[in-house]
């Protein structure tokens, strides 16, 4: 049991109500007050194994640590974190340590900060960066293929967020299915590349500081690798795991290794750590690639009508949707990644600090998919040879129209269906290293100086599709009825048998399609404190960033060029069974189906030969666009005062500062010059000026409030400067996709007001407003129009089959007005220390985000129109809670995370008001149970409910894509010396 705990000093808020209303005053009106505070704002939190109040064990101590609660100076002297005589000293560890910790570091910053600490050295409380950062309020993640892959904040999507490792700006990129984005062509950071093992905290800033480069609307989030100058002598530590997914019945293993030492006194240590991980998840999905209306094209060439007897004219109508693609999918992911950190650190004398610290991340591995799918309902009407397929062929013989429009039954003849088979080799890889100099000139004159370089590199070498096709089927029939995510879909043949399919010149496809992306940031930073008194130290600094983004794409001149098989090579001898989504779909559904062999295709066809009708280049069919390169390098410069105060009755401490920045831009890519297609660059360049402020005022000992006043700014996402073009034909999916290099970077004004309550040590209630005024917004406007009135050469088309009388989708990204975003955050931790017995292990945290944004959307390039719809990416509630129980022996918890839905497109495609994703709630479960203070038992348990993505189209809520993976449990040890 606690007990009470004595003060120094204590105020009661009743007596501070006009200092409170003074501070207000000052955060509005954004007056500074020259006083210094002891350390710069929004410093990370402390390493494992390093002290964070006087209280605590030195570093190397062992992980159950002395915590004590921060308590506030006397008038006149920095608030700083101590040990008292009236303070009770309380013994925790493991989870409820690193809670501790971040809580400390929290308390202590000028701005809006959290964090996340490992638990130990090479033991971070979740298996995954992002999922960690999901139990920060105001965070949402999304997953691809069950695993935590890009983080929103504050209700901005991935791409407002910029991401540091070891102080350094970085971007890690990797591919995905097409449902989730495929190749990673944005400046969102991929935090599936690494294993949580090897990092020691991730910091999340929220405010600005003019110290803190520019680059985020959302936040700032900094992940740190350890040090071996933090733990101490020799430090080893192993862990082990084996996973099991229940989807598949997969079991693969997970492992890391940290060595850390230390030589010369103390003076100076190395450190290296090695992770490894294999993953192997099926992933079961139910898809229409979007629905779309009849009147969602220009000339009715593919969405329009079908042909329906008068008594079922009805489905004809402009307004009725029907899905484009009714299919299953079953994709299956075999992936591996390793991970390396090291640390060189030399420390001469108590002045001077030098560490050379290296990241490196190797993430590779293949996917397979397998559909089957009714591809006439997004096909125009198609002649080969004698073959005539596509929508305006179908024939409709039973049909039911729900009160939304939606064709959710029916049966059909004269229908195209196709088998599709693709594989994938996927592979990034990351590396950076980062020199960092820390030296003080004199005890009030420091220096920093960073400087490093980073490197990410995806490719997806391999890129296959293969199609077979059956045209002229009767009895097809899709039924949404009973569930509108699972449907029976019934095909009227056996589709197992190589004699009911086949591989057709003109129509199948062959695709060969390998892309990659690469990023490079070269950084450095020149920093320096002076200490004018002990209330103020003034900071300035500069910054230089060369970051360069290049992609590419290849594919073949034409992708209907089939070659006729060789003499005694069957289709049958091509092919095999696949499909695999029994107990997914509903019964009356083929659960499995014929597919092309693409290994043997590959050795029959030579197909990957890069010879003749297989040469691939970046000039073939739809390639051209997704080749493209962006150039920045940016000059920056800051001066900051960073000050604390009890001159104003209570004390205040803070920074305030304005920040420079000059950022020169050249985008290169093709055009189309005539029919020939040409490489330009074009260049540009935007300034900035960045003021902000950052205010703490502690009421009382434990009731502080912070405000905060920025101005902040975001480069443009790389995919929308491209000032070249592309023809994209994948199937029947067609569009011409353009780019703009002259995009303004998005600007915002942004204020915070929180109010935080240190009850007792470890516990903590908060309120926190936010409001951002987003003066700038980049949309991306689409228009449906025929191919031959777009001005564009028909050359582009060549290899197609099309003739330009087609419909394409035109996309192009505008500067349009922003809009005001604001909400609210709750945070709530609570350990049960008060209670008796084994029960004051438990603890619980809970912390609730509501964000509203709401901005006009243009409808169309060639329209004024507008809709008013939530910012895109915009979840309205996020909340998430864990329920803990953590002693010296044994701890486990179990988590939930919840994102309420939220969009991705406005307007839609073909027809829809907007496109979207639905609400998500993942749980989890973590244990351990500590044999001794060596060696310790490990069980987990991931997507505990097997929640599933469900992405839609229209605002009444049309399946779009449903997968789902499967849970994962994992057991295992660490051992630690």
């Amino acid at each position: 049991m606690l007990k009470s705990v004595s003060r120094t000093r204590r105020h009661t808020l009743s007596t501070r109500v006009s200092q409170v209303a003074l501070l207000l005053a000052l955060a509005a009106g954004g007056t500074g007050v020259a006083h210094a505070a002891d350390q710069a704002a929004g410093q990370p939190a402390a390493p494992v194994g390093q002290g964070v109040d006087q209280g605590m064990d030195q570093a190397g101590a062992p992980a159950d640590q002395a915590i004590q609660a921060p308590q506030s100076a006397p008038q006149g002297e920095a608030a700083a974190p101590g040990g008292s005589d009236g303070l009770e000293e309380i013994i925790v560890s493991g989870f409820r340590r690193s809670l501790n910790v971040a809580l400390q570091a929290k308390r202590e910053s000028s701005g809006v900060v959290d964090s996340i600490v490992a638990e130990d050295i090479a033991k971070f409380p979740d298996k995954n960066l992002a999922e960690s950062l999901q139990r920060i309020p105001g965070i949402a993640i999304t997953r691809d293929a069950g695993e935590g892959r890009q983080i929103s904040v504050r209700g901005l999507g991935p791409a407002f967020t910029r991401v540091r490792i070891n102080g350094m700006d970085a971007i890690a990129t990797t591919g995905s299915s097409d449902a989730q984005g495929g190749n990673n062509r944005s400046r969102a950071f991929d935090f599936n590349v690494f294993g949580s093992d090897l990092f020691s905290n991730l910091t999340v800033h929220k405010t600005q500081s003019a110290d803190q480069e520019e680059g985020s609307l959302g936040a700032g989030v900094d992940l740190s690798t350890p040090h071996p100058l933090d733990f101490g002598g020799f430090k080893l530590a192993i862990n082990g795991k084996a996973t099991y997914n229940d989807q598949n019945k997969s079991k693969e293993p997970n492992g890391a290794v940290l060595v850390s030492d230390t030589f010369a006194d103390g003076k100076l240590g190395f450190l290296v750590g090695l992770s490894y991980s294999k993953r192997d998840t099926q992933q079961l999905s139910s898809e229409t690639t979007r629905w779309a209306s009849n009147a969602s094209n220009a000339s009715g060439s593919y969405n329009g009508g079908i042909t329906a007897p008068s008594s079922l004219s009805a489905v004809n109508g402009p307004n009725v949707f029907m899905p484009r693609i009714p299919r299953y999918s079953v994709y299956d992911y075999n992936q591996s990644r390793a991970g390396l950190v090291t640390s060189l650190q030399w420390k001469p004398d108590e002045d001077t600090e030098i560490s050379l610290d290296g990241v490196f991340s190797d993430l590779w591995g293949t996917r397979s998919e397998n559909d089957l799918e009714a591809i006439s309902f997004s096909q125009a009407r198609t002649t080969v040879g004698s073959i005539v397929t596509g929508k305006p062929v179908m024939q409709i013989a039973s049909g039911t129209l729900d009160a939304n429009g939606n064709l959710i039954a029916g049966t059909f003849n004269n229908v195209g269906i196709r088998s599709e088979a693709r594989y994938d080799v996927l592979s990034t890889q990351f590396g950076q290293e980062t020199l960092n100099i820390k030296h003080s000139f004199s005890p009030s004159f420091r220096m920093n100086a960073l400087g490093g370089y980073s490197v990410s590199a995806f490719n997806n070498p391999v890129q296959t599709t293969i199609t077979l096709d059956r045209t002229g089927s009767n009895g097809y029939s899709y039924d949404y009825r009973a569930n509108s995510r699972l449907p029976v879909l019934s095909y009227g043949f056996d589709v197992t048998d190589p004699a009911n399919w086949k591989l057709v010149n003109g129509l199948s496809n062959i695709r060969l399609r390998p892309n990659g992306t690469q990023n490079t940031y070269g950084n450095g930073d020149l920093d320096f404190e002076y200490d004018i008194s002990n209330e103020l130290t003034l900071k300035a600094g500069f910054q230089f960033k060369d970051f360069t983004f290049s992609t590419y794409n290849k594919t073949r001149a034409s992708e209907i060029a089939v070659p006729n098989l060789p003499a005694g090579v069957s289709l049958a001898s091509l092919t095999k069974i696949g499909g695999g989504v029994g107990g997914f779909a509903p019964a009356g559904t083929p659960t499995n189906w014929l597919v092309a062999d693409i290994d043997a295709f590959a050795n029959a066809l030579n197909i990957y030969s890069k010879t003749g009708t297989f040469s691939v280049s970046q000039t073939g069919t739809g390639s051209l666009g997704s080749n493209y390169a962006v150039e920045e390098k940016d000059y920056g410069g800051y001066a900051q005062a960073n000050f604390k105060t009890d001159r104003l009755g209570l004390p205040i401490r803070g920074d305030i500062g304005v920040r420079f920045v000059t950022t020169d831009q050249n985008s290169s890519g093709y055009q189309a010059v005539g029919s020939t297609p040409t490489w330009v660059t074009v260049g540009t360049d935007y300034h900035d000026v960045l003021p902000s402020m950052n205010l703490v005022g502690e009421v009382t000992d434990d009731f502080l409030i912070r405000a905060a006043l920025a101005k902040v700014m975001v480069r443009n996402d790389l995919s929308g400067l491209n000032p070249g073009g592309s023809v994209n034909v994948a199937g029947t999916n067609r569009t011409v996709t353009s780019g703009n290099p002259y995009l303004k970077p998005i600007r915002a004004n942004t204020a915070d007001l929180s109010f935080e309550y240190y009850y007792q040590p470890g516990a903590l209630i908060s309120l926190g407003l936010f409001y951002k005024d987003i003066n700038s917004y980049v949309q991306t406007l689409s228009e449906n129009k025929v191919y031959n009135s777009s001005g564009l050469p028909l050359s582009l088309l060549n290899g197609t089959g099309l003739t330009g009388n087609e419909v394409f989708t035109f996309s192009t990204p505008v500067n349009t007005k922003g809009g005001d975003l604001k909400g609210l955050e709750v945070n709530f931790q609570q350990p049960f220390s008060f209670l008796p017995d084994f029960w004051s292990n438990f603890g619980i945290l809970l912390n609730y985000t509501y964000v509203q944004s709401r901005i006009n959307y243009l409808l169309a390039a060639t329209s004024t129109t507008t809709t008013l719809a939530d910012l895109v990416g915009l979840s309205k509630n996020a909340y998430n809670g864990t329920l803990y129980y953590d002693d010296k022996v044994f701890s486990a918890r179990i988590s939930a995370a919840y994102r309420s839905g939220y969009l991705t497109q406005v307007p839609g495609r073909n027809g829809n008001d907007v496109e979207g994703t639905n609400s998500t709630m993942n749980v989890d479960f973590a244990s351990s149970y500590a044999v001794n203070e060596r060696l310790t038992f490990m069980f987990n348990a991931i997507n505990l409910t097997n929640e599933c993505n469900d992405q839609y189209v229209g605002s009444v809520n049309r399946l779009n894509y449903y997968n789902c993976t499967g849970r994962i449990y994992e057991a295992g040890f660490s051992f630690k010396y």
